[in-house]
């Protein structure tokens, strides 16, 4: 087990990103591993895996789509009273909904009572622990058990189970479980449901919305973070909100930081995470059956090419059409604040760039890494976005800031806190200073996973900073850099320059 097993989770976060496992055990329902990311000696963010699966963290990517399934119906519905949380997971979610003022009770359903105690590693401080709050009640029960049995009727009813190819989930996913979610939804009740297309056949999404979609009085569908998805389902009717309700969150001395933080700066910019409800929803899903109790292996169980289906869901996601559906729907006009709906409008096209930041891996820089970046620097709405280019976040920022107040940062920081400092500077305007701690990475002997993006970057910043012959020769550094692949590189590099050239010349 400890030979093998579990350490079937480790290569990749171990070994390129750099976590450590920091709790183990061995629980009723599952083996539970806690994995740990730290900078300067401060932790970052952790990963929760189960059986070997690396199930949820709390990195800004997740974090970002885990908290929006408690703060998009809050917003839509600014008097929730009683939620109900179906599988806890890191606690995300559950933090979100604990953040919430205006909310009375709080269900928390998780098969493992191992999964909700252990949590307290995230959560050190018992006033943000969600189970520690008077509010919160936790059950340990399968969540469509609850539904079942349970009498109460909820607000907010919002769950993220395991993936739903995962074994002995698919039930969880099916029309008959999102009839019961109904069922328990009190008059105006909204359901936000996790929706990861970038683990599904296209076939395999479109019957999970089927299956939603016939539960509920209306549907739509949600971008949370690139293609981890969200359905949002409403019981009518629901009472359209008052601007300032609306925004409280933002308002908010905890939500507004944390909403910042995760990319959603006001009130305009959950209107662009929209991509479909109604008729072009409805023609999206076409002909394919919904996903029911009888008809499970309408979900496949051989693994299939995502690259084969990812396209249609990148497509899908264009940010015009999902413009025109957010402006002509119906439900948008009637229940989005008048203040909001028109200037949501001018968002989509940058929350396209969102979409291709969340998505893009930049620790495999290339073109497109170039273009984000440059779309960041010329846009003041996307800067905030700057430091998930440098693999870097406000959490590493925070962190960093606190370090170089405390007079603790290092002189001989390592090629991972250069970065995060490059994207400090990067995001304030100061190109000189970001350029000289990616010399620092660049020059590092032992090539790291930051190395590659560092060159680019730097690259960029170069032109950006109006140094093209030094930037040319950065170009030409990295085309030398190590005997293998050398013509790899050259074409690779010559492709990027010349795009720089064009733009910066």
């Amino acid at each position: 087990m400890r030979s093998q097993y579990v350490q079937m989770v480790y290569p990749w976060f171990l070994q390129a990103k750099g976590e450590r496992r920091i709790a183990y055990k061995e629980s009723l329902t599952e083996t539970i591993q806690y994995l740990q990311k730290d900078v300067l000696g401060q932790p970052h963010y952790h990963r929760l895996a189960t059986n070997s699966h690396s199930m949820s963290a709390t990195y800004y990517k997740n974090r970002r789509y885990m908290k929006l399934y408690a703060y998009l119906p809050a917003a839509l519905n600014p008097d929730l009273k009683k939620a109900l949380l179906i599988s806890y997971g890191c606690g995300s979610t559950a933090k979100a909904l604990k953040d919430n003022p205006s909310i009375e009770t709080i269900d928390v359903v998780d098969i493992s009572r191992d999964i909700v105690d252990m949590s307290q590693i995230i959560f050190p401080a018992l006033t943000d622990f969600p189970p520690g709050d008077p509010r919160v009640r936790v059950h340990i029960e399968d969540g469509r058990f609850f539904l079942l049995t349970t009498g109460e009727y909820y607000d907010l009813i919002t769950a993220e189970p395991p993936p739903p190819k995962v074994s002995g989930i698919v039930n969880l996913y099916t029309q008959e479980f999102f009839e019961l979610v109904f069922s328990r939804l009190a008059p105006g009740g909204i359901a936000s449901y996790w929706l990861p297309v970038v683990q599904l056949e296209t076939n395999e999404a479109k019957a999970i919305l089927h299956a939603f979609s016939n539960a509920f009085d209306h549907t739509s569908l949600w971008t949370g973070s690139g293609m981890q998805w969200m359905m949002v389902g409403i019981k009518k009717p629901l009472q359209a909100p008052e601007p300032s309700a609306f925004a409280r969150q933002w308002r908010d001395p905890v939500n507004g930081p944390e909403l910042r933080a995760l990319g959603f700066q006001d009130p305009e910019t959950f209107g662009a995470l929209f991509i479909a409800d109604g008729q072009r929803l409805k023609d999206w899903i076409g002909s394919v059956p919904p996903l029911t109790d009888n008809y499970p292996r309408r979900l496949s169980y051989p693994r299939h090419r995502r690259e084969e289906h990812i396209p249609s869901f990148l497509d899908f996601m264009k940010p015009e059409p999902s413009r025109i559906a957010f402006h002509q729907s119906d439900f948008m006009r009637s229940y989005w604040p008048r203040t909001y709906f028109e200037t949501a409008l001018d968002h989509f096209e940058r929350q396209h760039v969102i979409n291709r930041i969340i998505l893009h891996e930049p620790a495999f820089p290339d073109l497109v890494t170039l273009q984000l970046l440059n779309d960041c620097l010329h846009d003041n709405r996307l800067k905030v976005f700057i430091p998930w280019l440098f693999q870097s976040d406000a959490d590493a920022q925070e962190i960093i800031a606190r370090a170089r107040d405390d007079r603790t940062l290092s002189s001989a920081a390592s090629p991972e806190i250069y970065m995060h400092l490059a994207a400090r500077e990067t995001q304030a305007g100061n190109y000189q200073k970001a350029i000289e701690y990616l010399d620092q990475v660049t020059h590092d002997a032992k090539a790291s996973i930051y190395t590659k993006t560092a060159f680019f970057v730097r690259i960029h910043l170069l032109y950006a900073a109006g140094q093209p012959n030094q930037a040319r020769a950065a170009a030409q550094d990295y085309v030398e850099r190590g005997p293998g692949r050398r013509e790899h590189r050259a074409v690779e590099i010559k492709t990027c320059t010349a795009w720089l050239e064009a733009r910066y010349g």
